[in-house]
């Protein structure tokens, strides 16, 4: 399935991953709830993807870092047509840490 044709509830719907796991992306897309956190902001899940595909979804968080190792030292972000959720795309290939609530360039390790 091809993120820019889900809907929110597709996402919505998407497995759980592993909190000790490290997954490849090369985007991410924010699926905010309606779950409000002490500091008073939403919490959100973080759909991991690669080339396009949903791989599932990690949170809650309150917060999360793209820490930029890259030659680009930026992110792109889009909106995706079927679900107007907002999309992050990365330079490189990335992966995301979920227990230090992290996304970090991948070297292989």
């Amino acid at each position: 399935m091809d993120i820019n044709d889900m809907t929110r509830k597709q996402f919505k719907e998407l497995k759980q991953l592993d909190w000790d796991e490290k997954i490849k992306v090369d985007s991410i897309v924010l699926l905010p709830t309606k779950f409000h956190d002490s500091s008073g902001y939403n919490l959100f899940n973080i759909v991991a993807c690669h080339h396009n595909k949903p791989l599932g979804k990690i949170g809650l968080y309150d917060t999360h870092s793209i820490i930029m190792e890259s030659n680009w030292n930026r992110v792109g972000i889009d909106c995706l047509r079927g679900s107007s959720l907002m999309r992050i795309f990365l330079p490189d290939e990335y992966k995301i840490i979920p227990y230090l609530h992290q996304t970090i360039i991948d070297k292989g390790e």
